[in-house]
Parts: structure tokens; sequence; C-alpha cells
């Protein structure tokens, strides 16, 4: 079977590494395929280590800003004729010939709320994201089957786009194998000297939710005086989002308890996580983030908010909060950091929850499974028959 491989779209964030570990595991196993792989930049390095295996063909620009880039995947499929074609995040902007399995990964279209909205700081920037939003609703259905990373993006796929149930398959996603090979014993432990300290491992992004750090770590120091604590972050200095912590951190006064590490490469992810004893995560959407695997995997406990998106993820191996109840969030991070029994029970409850998630090399294999069963008329029921019981 000859399969091209989509990742036009694909240009930072969870869709990069996503993209990375697919090609890892092909590299492996290319399961007696041919591939043919359209890539954008954030894939360079990836692909240069299949580069002489497989065709390649490198898209500066992004099919969603350049007729041209349209033009040259359509190209590219009459020049390869392939079986099937994937488009790891979609949508694609181009309408195959070839049978099309298309993953989806925006929260923005398949569940955003008025909460995530308002999180935006302009006016402008709503406009903007709905009509962004709305611009992709019909790209995104032009596809023969679809892949998502948790069931209930799956029931929100289904109602917002009208998509039936039976052509959504669902890959949960999972923690790179760097987090999974590492040692975890005494990860988790409290530091000998120095505070303890509350990882935020994300990048700037409103939705998010990092601006309510500097209020959480106000409500900490009120309520427990004597605890030394620190949050990390991990954002670009120059990003709006941490000027914006750094301001109200400073009108609060607590700039001590708050340091930013800047942007981390992905291979020092464990080692950050080794260095703080708590995971805290005020997003309000997401479809699948790491984060939440990665913390399970280095054996911290979570503290984030209650949406079903994080439930789905996490079930019993984190504390929720109200989205954006600074109280209630200080309050379980205080849990989280000072009671040993209940600590103990969401780092078990996070190692069973990571065991039932897939490995690279499943979700791999699974995802060409998917792929076959398309071309071979069987996608329903490979779909239906691998679904995720929790």
């Amino acid at each position: 079977m000859r399969v091209l491989f989509n990742a036009t779209s694909t240009i930072k964030g969870g869709g990069a590494q996503r993209s990375a570990s697919f090609v890892r595991e092909l590299h492996r196993d290319p399961r007696g395929h041919e591939w043919c792989f359209a890539y954008s930049p954030a894939q360079a390095d990836a692909i240069s280590k299949i580069a002489d295996q497989f065709r390649t063909e490198l898209f500066e620009e992004r099919p969603s800003r350049s007729r041209q880039a349209r033009r040259g995947l359509q190209d590219l499929e009459r020049a390869f004729q392939p079986h099937a074609v994937y488009t790891l995040g979609g949508p694609a902007y181009v309408r195959f010939s070839a049978p099309h399995l298309m993953g989806v990964a925006d929260g923005w279209v398949t569940h955003s709320t008025l909460t995530a909205y308002r999180t935006l700081p302009f006016p402008v920037e709503w406009v903007k994201m709905a009509g962004a939003s709305l611009y992709k609703v019909p790209w995104l259905r032009c596809a023969d089957a679809w892949v998502i990373q948790t069931l209930s993006a799956r029931r929100c796929l289904h109602r917002r786009l009208r998509i039936p149930l039976s052509k959504i398959a669902v890959v949960p996603n999972t923690c790179a194998s760097i987090y999974l090979d590492e040692p975890t014993q005494n990860v988790s432990e409290s530091p000998a000297t120095g505070p303890l300290q509350i990882l935020c491992f994300a990048a700037p992004y409103y939705h998010k939710r990092l601006e309510m750090v500097p209020r959480v770590a106000c409500e900490l120091r009120r309520s427990v005086p004597h605890l030394g604590f620190r949050f990390v972050m991990t954002l670009p200095m120059d990003s709006m989002i941490w000027q914006t912590i750094l301001r109200e951190a400073a009108q609060l006064r607590v700039t001590p308890y708050i340091e930013n590490r800047g942007p981390v490469a992905h291979h020092d992810g464990p080692q950050l996580y080794r260095e703080c004893q708590a995971s805290f995560l005020p997003t309000v959407l997401e479809t699948f983030s790491a984060s939440y695997p990665e913390a399970m995997a280095m054996c911290l406990p979570i503290v984030t908010t209650d949406l079903d998106f994080a439930r789905d993820v996490c079930g019993d191996a984190a504390l929720y909060f109200r989205p954006g109840d600074v109280h209630q969030a200080a309050a379980h991070l205080i849990r989280a950091l000072t009671d040993s029994q209940r600590r103990s029970e969401l780092v078990q409850a996070g190692q069973q929850r990571l065991r039932s998630l897939p490995t690279a090399q499943r979700q791999y294999y699974h995802q060409v499974d998917l792929l076959e069963a398309l071309v071979e008329g069987r996608f329903e029921q490979v779909a239906e028959g691998s679904l995720p019981t929790t």
C-alpha cells in the first residue's frame, strides 16, 4: 500500500511531537508499505532520518495560507498515486482523491466554550478565533474518516460537525518515550532544601489560563505563610502572557514565588519534572495535553481544571478545581504538596492511568491499522472495536 503522510499544517507543539513520534516508529517498522511525506519545516529534523528511505517533500508555506501549497499537495498526490492519505492534524485544505484519514486536535473547533473565549484578551481576538474556527469546519469535513485523541472530543466532533460516530476512531495520545524510560523512584519526594516547586509546563496560549498563577501564589502565601514554594514556568521571556504575569506578581508582591525558565527543549523535559513536586495546569481548553501523562510518568501529583477533557485523560490521578477558582486551586495545591497520603494516592493512580495509555509504538500501529482498514472498507469495524473503555 502507498500512503501519503500529510503533516504540512503541523508547525509546533503537540502536533510536531506526534509527527516526530510517528516518523520514529515508521523508521523502525514501515509495515511493508511505501510512504511519501509532505511536511513543514517543524518536522525537518525527524524527516531527515528517513529521507533516504522514502520520498519526502518540504512545504515552506502552510496550505491554510497558500494556494500554491494546496496545488503542491494535489500535484504530489497525482504523482505518487497513494492508496490512502493520512493528514496528521487537519484540516488539510485539500480535497484528496484517495481515501483520506484526517486527524483532528483543534479544541477551538470541536469543544470550545464561552469560558475559553473569555481567556482571549480583546474582542477582536474573539472575532478572529470564531471566524477561523468557522472557516475550518467545511475543510475538516473533507475526509472519509477521522481520528481523534479522546472519547469526549469524539462526541464533540460528532455533535458540532455532524460526522457519524462510526467514522471517528480514537487513538489516545501519550507522553514521549524519554519520560517512560525515566526511573521513577524518589522523583516526587520533597527536596532536601529549598522551596517546593510547582511546575506549569505550558506554552504561552491564553486558554492555558497561566495569568492566574500570581493570584494562586498570593492565596498560597496567605493560607500557609510557613510553606516555602515556587511556581516554575516555561514561557518565552518576551511573551505578552509572561509580561502580564510579571506585572500582576509585582502588584501582589509575589514575584519571588514565580520563576520562568523560558522554553525548555524536549529532551530536557524529564530533568525539569525531577526538580518539581507538583504539576499545575489551569488550562480551560485542550484535546489532549501531553503534560498530563508526563507528570504521571514522573510521579508528580496533578492539579488541574475540572473540565471533561482533563477528567477524560486524568481520571482519579488529579485534583480538580473550578475554572478560574483561585481559592480552590490553592487549596488543592496545598493538599498535593503537604498531604503525603493523598499525594501517594494521586501518584499511584497516575501510574495506573499511564498503563492504560498506548505506547508510541502501539499508537503508530493503531494508526496504520486504521489506514489499512479504510482502504479495505472495514474502517467502522476496526474503529469501533478499539475504542477506549475509560
